[in-house]
């Protein structure tokens, strides 16, 4: 059993993916949602036991072996460890359904609760951004903040650029935690790095970035797992893999040219209550990174 515990964000456009658009048909007393492609393993796989964390409202956090997820039954951001019933509307809030420490089910395309909830379509948390060059990237973001007031991501920054491994977990280690709430202000900052890190980097043909951050996921993982929540860890573990928020993925694709960037640099800022403007400055940050990294690999010049 997953002991509930809490020390231990709008997604990508829906897609229809080969192989994953629907799941097995589910039972007809089912709630139907859609979820995150990032969650895909936990949701189709065998059946496991799992906890409410707990919830507010129109969301519930569920903890499982793997990872956490979040349930909401209404509109807001979308995060890729998310779940959301589809429409007509529940007449009980997710928050009232799912109460903290009740146990659940999950598995085999649905979760099991006091409503059974069947997963029917997916949605793709890793935004397609093409092949910006990294200068029209670098005008872009020239004037957005790529800091947080009591955080420094300088270390982690800088230890990305050199692409050094062990640098960057263990400057991450020094920071994360700090800040407030289920997801602390670092943990996004850091999130947003590494976030834009993964998914602009290779889009500008820095091909070493996913290699580099696949090699930090394992000890990055160990290391959040005791320095902040679950929520959070767990968020930590998309963005390594290039999963983001919707909004977020949206503000990726117009540094890149496919958007208007002002405009979603500032939905990204709305999330949540301190969240959003830490998840931006930290892609800012890490998108600077990657603008130094190719610069770097081509002797100063931005392609």
């Amino acid at each position: 059993m997953v002991v509930p515990s809490l020390r231990s964000s709008i997604w990508a456009d829906f897609v229809t993916a080969p192989g994953v658009g629907t799941t097995m048909r589910p039972p007809r007393s089912a709630i139907r949602a859609v979820a995150s492609l990032g969650i895909r393993a936990i949701i189709t796989g065998s059946k496991r036991e799992g906890c409410v964390l707990g919830g507010s409202g129109h969301t519930a956090w569920v903890e499982t072996s793997d990872g956490v997820m979040v349930i909401t039954d209404r509109g807001g951001p979308r995060l890729p460890n998310g779940i959301e019933i589809i429409p007509p509307r529940l007449r009980t809030e997710v928050g009232v359904l799912l109460p903290p420490g009740s146990l659940v089910t999950v598995g085999q395309g649905t979760l099991d609760a006091r409503m059974p909830v069947a997963v029917t379509r997916w949605w793709d948390p890793s935004p397609s951004v093409g092949t910006p060059a990294a200068a029209e990237v670098a005008e872009r973001i020239e004037a957005l903040p790529d800091s947080i007031e009591g955080v420094t991501g300088c270390e982690v920054a800088s230890a990305i650029e050199a692409g050094r491994a062990d640098a960057v977990v263990a400057a991450a280690d020094r920071i994360l935690g700090r800040g407030s709430g289920l997801t602390p202000e670092a943990d996004d900052y850091v999130a947003g790095m590494l976030a834009s890190v993964r998914i602009v980097g290779p889009a500008t043909g820095d091909l070493e970035a996913a290699p580099l951050l696949g090699s930090i996921a394992a000890p990055l993982s160990a290391i959040a797992s005791r320095r902040t929540t679950s929520l959070s860890a767990s968020l930590l573990g998309h963005a390594v893999r290039g999963e983001v928020a919707a909004p977020a993925g949206a503000f990726l694709r117009a540094v890149c040219g496919r958007g208007d960037v002002e405009a979603t640099h500032r939905s990204v800022t709305d999330i949540g209550h301190s969240s959003g403007p830490a998840l931006a400055a930290g892609m800012v940050l890490g998108l600077r990174t990657v603008v130094e990294r190719v610069s770097r690999r081509t002797g100063g010049v931005h392609r």
